[in-house]
């Protein structure tokens, strides 16, 4: 049988059915072949039991007894003398020696116990009588009568009993051939399912839909299979995020550094030139200039941001203690926590040492403490923590009270130019993301309507 074309489910179920299929008919052609036998044999020793009991009792072999005996084993019988001359008989027969029509098996010519015998000639008797057609029986009369009696059976009426017999049999084999069938048919698909699925996953991915996934079921190797596929695609939806993101921020990048290269020189010789009025300017203008010089060093802090973005230096990592950076950010940070109504609150358990860079470092925590207290713009409680994870790595949470983040920027809160503050041009979470990343940890946000959270994780230093 070919199976070029064929699913799965196919090349399991039909080898497994024509085996089956072979073994059933075997078994079946036995049974019919034994139970067969089996009639025969029970019909073999009823004729017996009845020729034992009439040889026993000397019922007289006269035609009303000839017929009873008819009646109760289904066959026609003829007795005959020891001349052959016929005594009783349920058929017509004619001739003076009936003897001669019949051939006994050898060694049975003078046994009172019914053997089997062949019908040599149905000359004589009625054309009813088949030689080809008739089981017949023969045996010796003993006692006040001598002489044989012939149990004549029709084979039509010995198959009509094999068959009545065999038929449950089949009933039974055929129900339970189905039953086979169909349990055979669900063990294909149990395990052509999974296989099945996974086709269909990897063709859905191969048409670009990454949120295809295989249900975790079945067998143990089933399921392992269905979660490596899981994780495939999930590590694949990262890695094409991660390449699309690394593409804008290449592009990004190139157009910020030249924007932050062309605005720079500009904002320095202005900033000059503010302060070199500022001190020969009367009181009056001196506020504006001032007002005017803080906001000039606003930019040239996004510019420092814009080549951040653009040309990131390299990290000089070392391993050192978390707590000692966020505390100096903290209390750099107490003035802007006093002005703004916020009150600040440490959870600091020990932890490991981490590699860090602890000039770049601490922007990490600037920029999430900031972002905190500009989500509470009518003050609020910030929570700084600092702990382990399950995993063994070392966590930076910073967790605010305020009203959540929108929804709408809750997926796109790492990309640039994405804010949620007025005025703000979306760098800060790309750059503090970036950095992490660099010093081998990831961020995080689980952000509702009691508050956000940032998790920070980074790996411990490894000991010497």
């Amino acid at each position: 049988m070919a199976f070029t074309g064929s699913t799965l489910r196919s090349r399991i179920l039909w080898p497994y059915l024509s085996l089956f299929a072979l073994v059933f008919a075997l078994i079946v052609w036995v049974a019919v072949t034994l139970v067969a036998d089996a009639v025969e044999e029970r019909l073999l020793v009823q004729c017996r039991d009845l020729h034992s009991l009439v040889s026993r009792t000397g019922f007289p072999l006269n035609m009303p007894t000839v017929g009873r005996l008819k009646e109760v084993l289904g066959a026609d019988i003829i007795i005959v003398d020891r001349q052959g001359v016929t005594i009783a008989t349920t058929l017509p027969v004619s001739a003076d020696d009936i003897t001669s029509h019949f051939e006994l098996e050898i060694g049975a010519e003078d046994s009172a116990v019914p053997h089997r015998a062949r019908l040599k000639s149905a000359r004589d008797l009625p054309p009813s009588i088949d030689p080809e057609r008739t089981w017949v029986l023969a045996a010796r009369l003993r006692g006040s009568m001598e002489g044989w009696a012939f149990y004549l059976f029709s084979t039509g009426d010995l198959q009509a009993r094999q068959e009545a017999a065999v038929r449950p049999f089949l009933l039974l084999a055929g129900i339970a051939l189905l039953a086979v069938c169909l349990i055979g048919d669900r063990i294909a698909r149990s395990i052509s399912r999974p296989i099945d699925d996974l086709v269909a996953g990897t063709r859905a991915i191969a048409t670009g839909q990454r949120e295809a996934r295989l249900p975790a079921g079945g067998t143990r190797e089933l399921a392992e299979l269905a979660a490596a596929f899981n994780r495939m695609v999930e590590d694949l939806r990262r890695y094409e995020a991660d390449l699309v993101r690394a593409g804008k921020m290449a592009a990004i990048g190139q157009m910020t550094g030249a924007v932050a290269h062309e605005i720079r020189n500009p904002l320095a010789a202005m900033k000059l030139t503010v302060q070199m009025l500022a001190r020969t300017a009367p009181p009056a203008d001196r506020e504006s200039l001032q007002l005017l010089e803080r906001e000039i060093a606003r930019l040239q802090f996004t510019v420092d941001e814009l080549f951040d973005l653009a040309q990131p230096p390299a990290l000089d990592r070392a391993p050192g203690a978390l707590e000692p950076v966020v505390s100096d950010i903290l209390r750099l940070l107490e003035p802007e926590f006093a002005h703004k109504r916020v009150v600040c609150v440490r959870e600091f358990t020990p932890v490991p040492e981490v590699l860090l860079d602890p000039r770049r470092f601490p922007r990490v925590a600037m920029n999430l403490c900031r972002n905190a207290v500009q989500a509470m713009p009518e003050g609020g409680r910030l929570v700084v923590s600092i702990g382990r994870s399950p995993e063994g790595r070392v966590l930076l949470a910073v967790r605010d009270s305020g009203p959540g983040l929108p929804a709408e920027v809750r997926d796109r809160l790492f990309e640039p130019f994405v804010s949620t503050k007025e005025g703000g041009i979306g760098l800060g979470l790309v750059i503090t993301k970036r950095l992490v990343e660099e010093h081998g940890g990831t961020l995080s946000v689980d952000s509702g309507p009691g508050g956000t959270t940032f998790t920070v994780a980074l790996p411990a230093a490894e000991r010497a």
